[in-house]
């Protein structure tokens, strides 16, 4: 579909920020609540007259979590055969963005807290990802950490399992998506790739591949076939080997690592957070995730253009009546300080003409009383510009 000026006769297109062969993201302005938002366009999927993925993209319009990008609509145009996911909109870049030598272990402890967070809440309402990989997870100015594209996800069997267990049974891909672009290739556990059953251990082996790529800089499986090669090689690649330990990092990392990696989902986790508490552990616990977010802060401000027109684009125009507020309250600050200055001034003048007299001379007692009356001035100055702040504050 080519670029138009409104979509859906209200969101204002500003920017293209995303193309691919799947989807392509656009950046927005809402016309009626007056904010950017991202759309993501995608081809629509009819079959037996419903729209494939959007009972379950109305699920995941339901995760309000810190560390989930909100889906705020999903809109099916049949004339245009294509479907948009209306998303908030998250200034910043995507994990797969930072090159693996600048990230520290804080950074991943960062990582690796807010994605666990976000499974977890996801899979305690019944919905799974199977597409948790760095493109998908992105990072703000202020260094917060987002999964998107939970639009695509699948609901889960067990959508009253709010226990965050693992359960066997989960769903099969919908054959309308394929098998492997249900998901993508290196981030897709045997039984995704299979096209076999799904749940809630499939999105926790992806995270750990994610965890685990970002530590060793390598894949967990599948280092010689890449990540695309056809299915069956990836299949076999999968079945016949064992992922790497990481020689630098701790055991405890090591063994919670490859136990979500297993092949055999009933050997993985217990849940989500269970992996979560022990990456955690090995990564430096509450301290190392605090020193991440900052750290993450400071990157994304150095790999990130501040002249960026789409970082700007779709903003109201500067309140030149707060911009004169600002400059007078400048002055006002000047002047105040001047005023006290001055005020310091003349009541150590007056205590010094009554402590030591002879300091002055003869004519003490009169400098003592034009400082004390300078003094005075001021004080009444200064209570009268505090009672019409006051006023001006109600």
């Amino acid at each position: 579909m080519g670029r138009m000026d409104v979509i859906l006769d209200r969101y204002r297109e500003l920017e293209q920020v995303g193309a691919g062969g799947f989807a392509d993201v656009i950046l927005a302005f809402d016309e009626r609540v007056h904010r950017r938002v991202a759309i993501k366009q995608l081809p629509l999927t009819i079959v037996a007259g419903h729209a494939v993925g959007l009972d379950e993209a109305r699920t995941a319009a339901l995760l309000a979590h810190p560390n989930i990008v909100s889906l705020y609509d999903f809109q099916v145009d049949e004339s245009r055969n294509t479907a948009y996911l209306i998303m908030e909109y998250v200034d910043g870049i995507t994990l797969a963005d930072i090159p693996s030598e600048l990230l520290s272990d804080a950074m991943i402890a960062a990582v690796a807290r807010a994605l666990g967070d976000a499974l977890s809440y996801a899979h305690k309402n019944g919905v799974l990802h199977l597409d948790v990989k760095p493109a998908n997870v992105l990072i703000d100015h202020e260094g917060r950490i987002k999964l998107t594209d939970f639009g695509l996800a699948r609901l889960s069997a067990h959508t009253g399992g709010a226990s965050g267990t693992k359960k066997r049974g989960g769903v099969r891909p919908d054959a309308a998506f394929g098998t492997a672009t249900a998901g993508t290739p290196g981030y897709m556990p045997l039984e995704q790739l299979a096209a076999d059953a799904v749940d809630e251990a499939t999105d926790q082996w992806a995270y750990a591949a994610l965890i685990y790529e970002l530590l060793a800089d390598e894949y967990p499986y599948w280092t010689e076939s890449g990540r695309t090669g056809r299915v069956d090689d990836l299949l076999a690649a999968a079945e016949h080997a064992e992922p790497a330990l990481l020689d630098v990092r701790s055991p405890e990392l090591n063994a919670a690592l490859q136990r979500a990696l297993s092949r055999n989902p009933d050997a993985r986790c217990d849940s989500v957070a269970q992996l979560r508490d022990s990456l955690l552990e090995g990564l430096g616990g509450k301290d190392a995730v605090t020193a991440g977010r900052k750290e993450l802060k400071v990157l994304v401000a150095e790999l990130t253009d501040d002249e960026d027109p789409t970082r700007t684009a779709g903003r109201t125009p500067p309140n030149e009546e707060a911009d004169a507020r600002d400059r007078r309250g400048c002055a006002g600050t000047i002047i105040g300080v001047a005023l006290k200055t001055l005020g310091g001034l003349a009541l150590a003048v007056c205590l010094s003409s009554v402590l030591a007299p002879q300091l002055f001379g003869d004519k003490g007692q009169l400098i003592a009383a034009v400082a004390a009356g300078v003094f005075i001035i001021i004080c009444g100055i200064g209570a009268a510009s505090a009672l019409y702040r006051r006023r001006r504050m109600r």
